[in-house]
Parts: C-alpha cells; sequence; structure tokens
C-alpha cells in the first residue's frame, strides 16, 4: 500500500495529560527521590497514493525493567494525520513526564483501529473514499516498540518514534491493515540527512517527473545493495518523498537516523514498491555516508550517480556467490611469519526474501511499470528537465500558502 500527498507542515498542540499506575487507582506509581524529564515525539515515514493517514491515539505506556508499567492517557483522543509529520516535522506526545532513571523495556501507544464502521484511525485515498484502519493481531494491545533504553539522571532524555507508514499499510478487502513498523530513537543520538536531486539525473530516472518523483532509501551499513521493500532485514530503514522546491529543486530530507554508516538511494519506482511482492526497481546510489550525532548532513544527488537495477538478474548474483562459496577452500592457519594477514570483506547476507524466491519461483516478479516505453511498447525519449523561470538571485522563504500548494509541490 502506497500513498502520497502534499500537506502544509505543521506542529500539533500538546494536550494535558493524566497519569497513572498500570491497573493502579489513577496515581503515579513513580517514588523516587532522583528523575528525568522524558519527552517522546511522533513522527513520519512517506508513502504514496493518499490524501491522508490518520490515527486516532488514546495514551502511551513505557514499561520499566523493575515496577509496573507508567500509563500516560490523554484527556481526549488524538487524531493525528502522519502525512503532515515529514521531513523531519514532529508532533509532541509527551512534554518532560518525571521518570526513574533507569532501564526500561518498551513503550506502548494507545491506538484506536478497529474495522467497526467508526473512522477513528482511516485512509484517505486520492479518489476521495475514506477507508478504515485495522491494526493487525489484537488491538487492545496497541502499537508497540520493544527496543530497550536506559535513563541516566542529567542526561537528555528526548525520543523520536519514527512510523515507518511504507512498509506498514497493506490493502485488504474492505480495509487496509496496519502493520505497525515504528523505530525509537533517541534524539541527541541522532542526525539528520538532506540534500537536492539534479534535475537531468530525475529526469533520466522518472517517465514523467510531472506525475511521479520517487523516494530516496536509505540502507544501514556503508556496504548495503539497494533493494525493494518486502519485510526483510535488508529493508531500507527510512525513506523520504522527493519534493520539488518552489523555486524548482528536487529536494529530499530523512530524519532521526541514529549515528552510523548508511547507504543512500534514489528510485523513482517508488509507489510500485509492494512490501508484500519482489519489485523491480532501479536506483541512483550515493557513495557510503556517515551520520553523526545531532548534525544535519547533507548529500546532494549529482546527475552522475552510478545506477543499479533490481531484477531478476540477483538471482544469477545470488547463484554465482553461492557457487563461489562452495569451491573458495578454507584457508590455513599458520602461515609463513612476515606475512599480512588478509583481511576479508565482509559479505552482507542475501535477503531471505529473494533466497526464497530465487530458489523457489513460488512468488511473481513484479516489474515497475513499464518506464520509457509509450503505449504501444516502444521507447521513448527520456522527459526534459523542467525550467526554472524564477531568477537565479529571487529567493525568499517558503509561505504556508506555497508549502500547502499541491501544484507548486505536488510530492511530498
Amino acid at each position: 500500500m502506497f500513498l502520497k500527498k502534499t500537506l502544509a507542515m505543521s506542529i500539533l498542540t500538546v494536550p494535558a495529560l493524566m497519569l497513572s499506575g498500570c491497573g493502579g487507582d489513577g496515581t503515579t506509581t513513580q517514588n523516587t527521590t532522583s528523575s528525568v524529564p522524558f519527552t517522546l515525539a511522533l513522527t513520519d515515514g512517506p508513502v504514496d497514493s493518499a490524501m491522508a493517514v490518520v490515527i486516532e491515539l488514546t495514551g502511551v505506556a513505557i514499561k520499566p525493567k523493575e515496577g509496573e508499567t507508567i500509563e500516560v492517557e490523554f484527556e481526549t483522543p488524538r487524531s493525528i494525520d502522519l502525512l503532515q509529520l515529514q521531513d523531519g516535522v514532529v508532533t509532541d506526545l509527551i512534554s518532560d513526564l518525571e521518570l526513574a532513571p533507569g532501564d526500561y523495556h518498551g513503550v506502548y501507544l494507545h491506538i484506536n483501529a478497529v474495522k467497526d464502521d467508526v473512522m477513528d484511525s482511516y485512509v484517505e485515498l486520492e479518489d476521495g473514499t475514506t477507508v478504515e484502519l485495522q491494526l493487525q493481531g489484537n488491538a487492545d494491545h496497541g502499537l508497540h516498540i520493544t527496543k530497550q533504553f536506559t535513563l541516566t539522571e542529567g542526561e537528555p532524555a528526548d525520543f523520536t518514534i519514527d512510523f515507518d507508514l511504507r512498509k506498514s499499510l497493506n490493502q485488504r478487502e474492505g480495509y487496509i491493515e496496519l502493520k505497525p513498523h515504528l523505530h525509537l530513537v533517541h534524539n541527541h543520538r541522532a542526525g539528520h540527512v538532506h540534500g537536492d536531486l539534479d534535475s537531468a539525473l530525475v529526469a533520466d530516472m522518472c517517465a514523467d517527473p510531472s506525475v511521479e518523483l520517487g523516494a530516496v532509501y536509505v540502507y544501514s551499513g556503508a556496504d548495503a545493495t539497494p533493494t525493494d521493500v518486502n519485510g526483510s532485514e535488508a529493508d531500507p530503514v527510512a525513506s523520504a518523498l522527493v519534493k520539488l522546491a518552489p523555486h524548482g529543486e528536487y529536494r529530499y530530507h530523512v530524519g532521526f537516523l541514529e549515528a552510523g554508516e548508511y547507504t543512500v538511494a534514489y528510485t523513482c519506482d517508488a509507489a510500485s514498491d509492494n512490501p508484500e511482492e519482489v519489485n523491480e526497481l532501479n536506483f541512483a546510489v550515493l557513495e557510503p555516508i556517515t551520520i553523526e550525532a545531532r548534525t544535519e548532513h547533507e548529500h546532494p544527488f549529482p546527475p552522475t550517480a552510478p545506477h543499479e537495477m533490481w531484477d531478476e538478474s540477483v538471482c544469477d548474483r545470488i547463484l554465482d556467490s553461492e557457487s563461489t562459496d562452495e569451491e573458495t577452500p578454507t584457508p590455513v592457519e599458520g602461515e609463513s611469519e612476515g606475512e599480512e594477514e588478509s583481511v576479508e570483506t565482509p559479505v552482507r547476507p542475501i535477503p531471505p526474501h529473494l533466497q526464497h524466491w530465487c530458489e523457489t519461483g513460488e512468488k511473481d516478479w513484479h516489474p515497475r511499470p513499464g518506464r520509457g516505453d509509450d503505449a504501444d511498447g516502444e521507447p521513448v525519449d527520456p522527459p526534459v528537465p523542467p525550467t526554472n523561470d524564477e531568477d537565479a538571485d529571487n529567493e525568499g522563504d517558503v509561505t504556508e500558502e506555497e508549502a500547502g500548494d499541491e501544484t507548486a509541490d505536488p510530492v511530498v
């Protein structure tokens, strides 16, 4: 399921909170001589093809390693359109909640998302229809983020939940299933990456940039091979839709990446990347990047960014890799003194869904829709990059009206 919409960015207001111990009498279970102010916010990894993705939250639960769960109940349910929370924009869920220092085992978001003809959590599609969201499994369990974290007195405790919609929504008969993929990020240990994409590269990658601009995928590790989204360990850890800025620049922004090394790739085929299928995608890949904590990193895509095609030929590479592994002799220990030990480059494991597909052929290969061909299947020339009629020196702040104008900014 893929969603797309241009919306003005805004910070949602934070409601008053009520605290209670899990199953208690309405009072806080925290009785400590010291505490840490805990802040929790929500942001979104975007998708394609809808006008809004709204979730209704009723509260948050925080699970310490020892002791009762701390419940934070909203005075009234929070209705949040996740498509407004892109490009690093967040909405606060909890602000400066005093928690005891120590280890914690995760966070729960309590959500109203049941197929019951009540539009509390829903998706508004591009044709104007509204479809209910149904949380996979037991709705009473809410959205569970299992990442463990430690609160230390005197250290910042600001966290953000990244809601990865690209992996979370699946179309079903009469409703959309919410299979949540969420990441908990410590803000003070994370950075952001953004940049422009050269117009010639976009024209080369996209059949019609006026209709589809694609997305930037971010993969963990400097040696990652860009793949489609399919629920494996090789999936991108984050993504961002490419936007057309008011003065004609193509831009992307990915926020809240934990410090470390990453592979960044651009594809114009994101709308055809179905997480329940194996899909053919064409990528332009940057050199490996390093994210530092609390830092904004700029990494533009040049017109010469190397291309990688993720298609059926991957099976040839998998089979070649298996043959090489079988034929490679085991290294002999105890080589003569004085020789430098050879350092082998670690081989990234083959994504399980691709391994299964290549070995069994049980799933069809779903190519991206006919890029570069006309209706009769004949090749066509790539589109001419759009020109910028604005004066190059005519710069200024983006107004709220421009940010929400679908004509000026067709993709989020």
